[in-house]
């Protein structure tokens, strides 16, 4: 599973099972060829145009502008080849329906990228034929540079021409209707050309006879000497399938726990996350404590996935026995797929208190001796006062329900008195001086 904290609002995430592929590179690594490591983890879409992935074919991954992507340079020697609908050796492809490749194109100054869309690779067919084809920074027929414009072949030569910026991502997405027979590329949002999918890249006129109504593969080919770019998160799908997605819930949303000093028992809250929604969720948990003590610790299952109308546990075990009386806090934060619940935030409160037996009402009287006004601070709240003179009268009497009070005694005369606090904890009595 992919860690998610580092990465979660950075990562290019598409919730849907309407796609076919989602590439963005993120589990490849830097340097390796794209096709050999795509077959090492199963994924089959991708290859080379003779079918030989980690040959001289082969681009590898880069890093640029924080995103991982294919990297392809010119001479011709790269030829890649992703399948779009049936792998290597197959004829799975898409002849009905609405299909949409979009994809992130970077292309350096004085630079150049291509690709084009094949109805027949020569993997999957004796013979290939092109769908259509597009240049970034080259014209389609010369072959020479033309910095910051892009010509296409799409139902004729050079059939129409779109600007696009050097130097930074190009999104680019091309619809292709199977069941009309129509295409459409879309640059950076705008809608640049439509054409007759089957007229191919040339048209039909002779000698060019168009293409089958067909979505084979996508052909990545740097042939330009001075072509360099990178493509990155690709998706191939389906526009108008519905979309699913994962509904994740976390329980509990807080706790709260109180102990006694000297009762270090391990104490352990399950957390579970849930999900209700229509797609497979994922989420990755992480506690921190404050201060310097780590008294809140996860076990079971922190991190993993959970399956439609599924859940997931896992426990939040505190651990109190180096901490001291008072309260202290901490934070469980669950990171998860759901692009609308995508983190929850759990507080959590542990309180250490004195034991009943134990606990010493302490106070402390300012200024004593006093002449107007004397304040008292105490440990614990103080309910009620009383100030009691010499002869046991009692000459000041209140409810306060706080543990900071101060009492006026400029009307009392001179003498010895005595504070008397009624607390929770018992009652306590402190002497006093009036001058």
């Amino acid at each position: 599973m992919k860690k998610f904290l580092l990465s979660f609002l950075s990562a290019f995430i598409i919730f849907t099972l309407s796609a076919q592929i989602v590439e963005n590179f993120s589990d490849y690594n830097v340097g390796g060829k794209i096709a050999a490591q795509a077959q090492a983890m199963g994924r089959t879409y991708w290859t080379t145009w003779s079918n030989v992935p980690g040959g001289s074919e082969d681009a590898p991954v880069a890093e640029i502008d924080g995103k991982k992507a294919g990297h392809f340079t010119g001479g011709g020697s790269i030829d890649q080849v992703l399948f779009l609908g049936g792998a290597p050796g197959t004829a799975n492809c898409k002849t009905e329906g609405v299909w949409e490749l979009s994809l992130k194109m970077w292309v350096p100054t004085d630079k150049a990228g291509y690709f084009n869309i094949q109805s027949k690779s020569p993997v999957n067919y004796a013979t290939n034929e092109w769908a259509c084809q597009f240049y970034f920074g080259s014209t389609s027929q010369t072959h020479l540079p033309t910095p910051g414009i892009g010509t296409m072949d799409c139902g004729g030569t050079s059939a129409a021409t779109f600007t696009f910026q050097h130097d930074t991502w190009t999104d680019v997405k091309l619809i292709m209707d199977m069941d009309a027979d129509h295409a459409e590329i879309i640059i950076n949002g705008n809608s640049v050309y439509t054409w007759t999918y089957t007229d191919g890249t040339f048209g039909t006129a002779s000698p060019y006879t168009g293409c089958i109504k067909q979505i084979d593969a996508m052909n990545i080919y740097p042939g330009e000497s001075f072509s360099e770019f990178y493509i990155t998160d690709i998706v191939f799908r389906d526009p108008n399938a519905p979309e699913e997605f994962p509904i994740m819930n976390v329980t509990p949303t807080s706790i709260t726990e109180s102990i006694i000093e000297g009762e270090n028992e391990i104490i352990t809250n399950p957390i579970t996350v849930a999900n209700t929604g229509t797609a497979e969720g994922e989420y990755e948990a992480v506690a921190t404590c404050e201060g310097e003590i780590v008294w809140l610790t996860l076990t079971g299952d922190a991190e993993g996935t959970v399956a439609v109308g599924g859940s997931k546990s896992f426990n939040a075990v505190i651990n109190p026995s180096e901490l001291e009386v008072g309260e202290h806090k901490a934070t469980i934060l669950v990171e998860t797929n759901d692009e609308a619940h995508a983190l929850f935030t759990i507080p959590c409160k542990l309180t250490i208190t004195l034991g009943i037996d134990d606990f010493k009402i302490k106070t402390a009287i300012f200024p004593n001796p006093a002449s107007d006004v004397v304040n008292v601070v105490c440990n614990t709240i103080v309910n009620s006062i009383q100030l009691i003179n010499n002869n046991g009268q009692i000459v000041y009497n209140h409810v306060v329900n706080n543990d900071n009070i101060t009492i006026d005694t400029s009307n009392l005369s001179a003498g010895y008195y005595f504070i008397k606090l009624f607390t929770h904890e018992g009652t306590h009595s402190v002497k006093l001086v009036l001058k």
